[in-house]
């Protein structure tokens, strides 16, 4: 006889087979099909609540991790004050308890102005942008002394930022530009733009706006920030007005001779290997692919070395350099990391090129930098051609 349990499995085999010989009806299939998406519907309707249900929660987690990981209003406006030598008062408050979202103010001495503050805090870090330096420097040009401030023009942009995922506050970024009419203008341009800043900084302590010199349609790329001498400001502003010149093909034969000495350097120099320019082979590649998707010629791209003005030499990509010349013979390729490094063998010498600074460290070179530390470790001639543009490295 057979027991129970093999009883029940012959029951439900028998069950299944004629089930599945039963005619289907219409109206159990109708409501089978309204129970389907009926469910749907419901599962759709569910994220929904669920969604708008979280956003609050999400809000408040912000608000709430905000007030972990920022200072307190007070302690804020505190900062401001110490950073600008001011006091100040309150005028409209946008703010949370934290002082997050947006502040304004009114200073309570000169310079007497009002200012927007927005605040904002994201992953523990605390971020401000305040009105307050261009809104004091337009002070200054109306009350300030008039040879510090003659022609100085203040730009306004619109920046803004999110103090949370509902709510955006927009604030205004300042530049300065000082237009004077042409090269020999230049020094006493600078000059007042030194002064300025002086004057600025003993006002208010932390002024950061930047300043340009501008002539007809060029514009310095010196901001001022940097803290230079005079001298030197002026040789980089006489030397970026010469690099415009030249670029545009323009007469530069009113430029005195002293001045031609000390800034008559190309401000890029083309990389050539024994009289060949040297291609960066991987660049020119990504190009190709790019040229090939847009439908456009990809264009060879060549290994350069640019000026810089502060240390008077030429900077390459030493790495690049030793990638694409096959004088040298690469052992080991580890870009990756903080001990990276690039193992080449050079006249049966064992080199290497490392990611740790931009400085030479006995055998090894650094991924960037001077291009004369080529001869200098590895002994390679270079021959520098500023007429055409060119530094040639002479490899046996």
């Amino acid at each position: 006889m057979k027991n129970e349990e093999e009883k029940m499995h012959e029951f439900i085999k028998d069950f299944t087979n004629a089930h599945g010989s039963i005619r289907k009806v219409k109206g159990i299939d109708e409501t089978a099909k309204v129970i389907k998406i009926s469910l749907k519907t419901a599962i759709i309707i569910g994220i929904i609540v669920a969604i708008i249900v979280s956003i609050p929660v999400a809000i408040m987690i912000y608000d709430k991790m905000s007030i972990v990981f920022t200072r307190d209003k007070e302690s804020y406006i505190t900062k401001i004050e110490k950073d600008y030598r001011q006091r100040l008062e309150i005028i409209e408050d946008n703010s949370t308890n934290k002082g997050n979202g947006a502040i304004i103010f009114k200073t309570k001495k000169e310079p007497i102005v009002e200012f927007k503050s927005v605040k904002t805090v994201a992953g523990g870090v605390e971020s401000y942008y305040l009105e307050y330096e261009g809104n004091a420097l337009n002070y200054y040009i109306e009350n300030g002394p008039k040879e510090i401030f003659k022609g100085i023009e203040i730009e306004k942009t619109i920046g803004g930022t999110s103090i949370n995922i509902f709510r955006r506050e927009e604030f205004y970024e300042y530049k300065a530009y000082l237009s004077k009419e042409g090269y020999e203008q230049i020094e006493e341009g600078v000059h007042q733009l030194v002064e300025l800043k002086k004057f600025m900084k003993e006002k208010i302590k932390k002024f950061e706006i930047p300043l340009y010199l501008k002539i007809g349609d060029y514009t310095s790329g010196y901001d001022y920030k940097q803290e230079k001498t005079e001298e030197e400001i002026i040789e980089q502003e006489k030397q970026n007005y010469y690099w415009y010149l030249k670029n545009k093909g323009e007469d530069i034969s009113f430029i005195p001779e002293e001045d031609l000495l000390k800034i008559d350097r190309p401000q890029m120099l083309h990389v050539y290997i024994n009289g060949e320019k040297l291609v960066n082979k991987k660049q020119t590649e990504v190009d190709k692919y790019y040229a090939e998707q847009d439908g456009r010629e990809y264009k060879i791209v060549y290994i350069v070395a640019y000026y810089n003005q502060d240390e008077k030499y030429y900077e390459t990509d030493i790495d690049d350099i030793i990638r694409n010349c096959d004088k040298f013979q690469i052992l080991e390729d580890g870009t990756s990391g903080l001990s990276a490094r690039v193992k080449f063998l050079y006249q049966n010498k064992d080199y290497e090129v490392h990611w740790r600074d931009r400085k030479v460290h006995g055998k090894k070179l650094p991924y960037g930098g001077n291009i004369e530390f080529l001869e200098q470790v590895l002994k390679i001639k270079l021959e520098y051609d500023y007429q055409n543009k060119k530094v040639n490295l002479i490899i046996p």
